[in-house]
């Protein structure tokens, strides 16, 4: 399967996560239907999306805490 790219996500104590994007579209959040499952309270739970279109990428917030 190809990769649109790697999304990265860090940390304020140390290295962060590394993570590539198989598809044009991931939703990120807490729910288990998610894309990127991050279980921690302050997220929501479906947070954010990104979007792949052609050579731009766009995070959108789904909701607020």
């Amino acid at each position: 399967m190809s990769s649109f790219g790697r999304l990265v996500i860090l940390k304020r104590s140390g290295p962060g996560k590394s993570y590539p994007l198989k598809k044009k579209k991931i939703v990120i959040g807490r729910h288990s239907s998610c894309d990127l499952r991050i279980n921690l309270p302050e997220v929501s739970k479906k947070h954010a999306e990104v979007r792949v279109l052609e050579d731009n990428v766009f995070v959108l917030f789904l909701t607020c805490l």
